[in-house]
Order: structure tokens, then sequence, then C-alpha cells
């Protein structure tokens, strides 16, 4: 691995002050590099070997282990872009891997509607449309009678779509199952 300079050393002190990413997705890694550039730019750090050192301490050791030839070996330069090269590479689903998720979406289970649309959405590629084909794969994971209650209503959008089925999700699920608090026997059970 590339020594580090004192002046690097002295630069990701500066910039690590209250810089907080999360761990690395593995199943949207895309978002995830939006979500900590967004951070970098916030915090202003722009150096390679900074963005780089921040980049590795957030791998767990499954993903370091799938790109442990980069984190021994860094290249002099570029060590940011490579590293995220790399990770993007192994975990971004192929266009067809991402079609099979979405017809192999499952029924609702305890999710209000509005949930696994959002889940399904993300996994458009980028700069392609649902389609027509989308809607009824998200259809088909309503019941009957939501299906019948949405079906032919004019929505801006497939989020629109989902938010109206949420309306007609049975009362104990969506948001009344957030806010609910846990009984007695449940909540002595999460403090043993």
């Amino acid at each position: 691995m590339p020594e580090v300079s004192h002046v690097d050393v002295a630069a990701m002190a500066a910039s690590a002050v209250a810089l907080k990413l999360p761990t690395f997705w593995p199943s949207k890694p895309a978002m995830w590099f939006r979500q900590i550039e967004a951070q970098f730019t916030l915090k202003g750090i722009t150096q390679d070997v900074t963005k780089h050192a921040h980049l590795i301490t957030f791998l767990n050791d499954d993903v370091a282990t799938r790109v442990s030839d980069l984190l021994i070996s860094s290249p002099e330069t570029g060590r940011y872009e490579t590293l995220k090269k790399r990770l993007l590479q192994t975990y971004t689903l192929s266009n067809d891997d991402q079609a099979a998720r979405i017809l192999d979406f499952g029924p609702l289970g305890a999710d209000c509607p509005s949930a696994p649309m959002d889940a399904m959405l993300t996994l458009i590629p980028d700069g392609e449309q649902p389609g027509f084909l989308f809607k009824e794969i998200f259809l088909r994971q309503v019941t009957p009678e939501i299906r019948s209650n949405i079906k032919n209503g004019d929505f801006i959008d497939l989020r629109e779509m989902a938010r109206a089925a949420d309306k007609h999700w049975p009362t104990d699920g969506c948001s009344i199952q957030a806010l609910r608090r846990p009984s007695p026997s449940e909540d002595i059970s999460t403090k043993a």
C-alpha cells in the first residue's frame, strides 16, 4: 500500500470531524456512493487519499475480502475511483438480474403497498421507465379488493398509485403498525 504523507494525514484528520458514513450497502452500491459523495462534498473532502481512507473504513469484512487485492496494493493515484469502480462492478445487479427480481416480487406480506413499490422502482435501471408491465406486476401483488379500487385510477405516477393502495390497506397495516406501542409482554421480552 502506498505511504501516506504528513500532509495527507493532516487533511484526513481535518476532514474526519463529524463525517458519518453508513456501512457499505452491497444491495444498493450506487445509492451508497451517492450518499457518501454528498458527505464528502458537505465536508469539503476532495483529496483522493482521504476519500479512499474513508471508503475503506466503511467496508465490512465480506466486502473487504472481495476487493482485498485493491486494499493490499492500491494504485499510487486514483485509489478512490479505482476502488469505487470495482465495488460498483462487483455489486451492481445486471439488467437481467434486476428484471428477474422485479418479476419474482412476492406477495406484500405485512408491508403496505408503497414499500414494495419503492423497492421495485429502485430496480429500474437508470434512464429507463417502468412501463405498463411494471404496473401490472405491482397490481398482482395487492389483494383483489385493493386492485379493483385502484386499477383504473388516473395516477400521475406509480408511487401515487401505491399511496392510493395504502389507503385501502387494512387499518392494522401501514402507518398504524409503525405507530403501535409494544404490549407489556413484548416490552418485557425486549428488555430481557
